[in-house]
């Protein structure tokens, strides 16, 4: 079989039987949007930056959306499953980082996130994961 028709037939028939795959490609594209907003918001707009992030991200996106269907017709879907899983988690922590970046706090999960987060890769300032509260605890 000819790969365009192998990866044609998967999205014709579809894609309500692999929602996992359909989450992390909107997944994605939501980490891209709000990374532009945050960026945007801080002031801290970078080209090399926007372009390194976007080129990852693009290629996630089209890695995932071609190779997919390639691997349930191979048989491997188990496999593949655990690796988009593995995916949707790193894109679920940089969202997080990103909404707590951005000022959007959510209890309790956004809490442990920043704390756990490498700070590096997502340049979490201290104070983006420090409560007020907690700061005036430690100086008492």
């Amino acid at each position: 079989m000819h790969i365009l028709h192998i990866i044609g037939n998967f999205y014709e028939d579809g894609i309500d039987d692999h929602l996992a795959v359909f989450a992390l490609l909107v997944v994605i594209v939501f980490d891209i949007l709000l990374g532009f907003s945050r960026a945007w918001a801080q002031h801290s707009y970078s080209s090399s930056k926007f372009r390194k992030g976007l080129v990852s991200h693009v290629a996630m996106f089209l890695i995932t959306a071609l190779a997919y269907p390639l691997c349930v017709f191979a048989g491997l879907e188990m496999a593949v499953d655990a690796f988009i899983v593995s995916m949707l988690f790193a894109y679920g922590s940089s969202i997080l980082a990103n909404l707590s970046a951005l000022g959007v706090r959510i209890p309790y999960v956004d809490k442990f996130i920043r704390q756990n987060i490498d700070t590096d890769k997502f340049d979490i300032e201290e104070a983006d994961y420090t409560d007020e509260k907690e700061k005036s605890d430690e100086t008492k």
